[in-house]
């Protein structure tokens, strides 16, 4: 408050597109908890003062992790606001006179329980951070963080910052970062430009949304209901995902993978079951193209629609190429 009793004024950034879209989602969704979360597991003698003082410099190099979002009355969605200084709070919870049924027991609860804590956006809060202690040697730290301010890669990145920093000790050549808020705004003079290469882009995503949605046998329209994040484990045996990625070799396509290889398999089916010849595929992209994006933090991975045309006439070499394609054309 200032001194007329009338609200202050907070200074901020706009959301990013990737963060609008998560930002209406939890709001259609009566706030129900969306947030990012990883388990990193620590081997060896642990210093956790110094663990907690590396965790301190990632927050104080990397904007986004000192980061609120509050939004004012009549607006639909919010704006990022960043502060200064913002200390992470590391719990410790010591499992290590347990066996290892009971400390797998114990962590799938702590998991669970956090995917359950919601965030309060409004306040600027620093990663939740919860370390376990399994044996002397052992440990697993729990992060979770605003799904508005993480994506996959980010866990990559911060695993690999949090090894850097806490492995040297001494002093640490500042590197420029870029921070979220900047890459926010880039994205929003993209998106606002009105040249050539824009128009095309458009175009492309304007041909998309006149696609008919993909409708399966027996699809009934589900009651309205909140939508509830979660994942499924599927584990694929050696041999098969070699197999896979020397069949994409063999291929001899120009960016042939085991994911291509999947994703086909996947419209083959979908087309099979449902004998649509043309429907999007949405695909999550990691949307870090630039070497300037490649170690940043933050809500960068993007879902883009990957266009599938097949007929009956098609071989599998032809609708891997064509989804190679369809990737091509989304990402470019």
């Amino acid at each position: 408050m200032n001194d007329s009793g009338q609200d202050a004024v907070l200074e901020g950034s706009r959301l990013s597109p990737q963060q609008k879209h998560v930002w209406l989602s939890q709001q259609a969704n009566h706030d129900q908890p969306v947030l990012a979360q990883c388990a990193l597991r620590l081997t060896g003698a642990l210093d956790t003062q110094a663990l907690q003082q590396a965790l301190q410099k990632i927050i104080d190099r990397h904007e986004i992790l000192r980061t609120g979002f509050h939004r004012r009355p009549g607006m639909k969605t919010a704006y990022q606001v960043i502060v200064e200084h913002a200390e992470p709070v590391l719990r410790t919870v010591d499992l290590t006179g347990r066996d290892a049924s009971e400390q797998k027991s114990s962590f799938d609860a702590l998991w669970r329980e956090e995917r359950e804590r919601a965030f309060n956006l409004s306040e600027t809060s620093p990663p939740r951070l919860t370390l376990l202690s399994l044996a002397q040697d052992e440990h697993v730290l729990l992060i979770a963080v605003p799904a508005l301010c993480a994506d996959p890669r980010t866990f990559h990145n911060l695993a690999r910052e949090i090894s850097g920093i806490y492995g040297w000790q001494g002093e640490q050549s500042e590197v420029e970062l870029l921070q979220y808020a900047d890459y926010a705004e880039w994205q929003h003079e993209l998106l606002e430009a009105d040249d050539e290469h824009a128009q095309t882009g458009k175009a492309y995503w304007q041909a998309l949304t006149s696609l008919p949605n993909l409708r399966l046998p027996f699809e009934n329209e589900p009651a309205r209901q909140v939508f509830k994040p979660d994942f499924l484990d599927l584990d694929l045996a050696t041999e098969l995902v070699e197999g896979l990625e020397a069949t994409a070799r063999n291929e001899q396509t120009s960016a042939s993978s085991a994911f291509t290889m999947l994703l086909a398999c996947w419209r083959i089916l979908l087309y099979r079951l449902t004998a649509q010849p043309d429907f999007p595929i949405n695909v999550l992209c990691d949307g870090r193209e630039y070497e300037e994006l490649r170690d940043a933090l933050g809500l960068f991975a993007k879902n883009l629609p990957v266009r599938c045309i097949l007929t009956d006439r098609l071989s599998f070499t032809e609708v891997l190429r064509e989804t190679e394609r369809g990737l091509h054309a989304a990402r470019e």
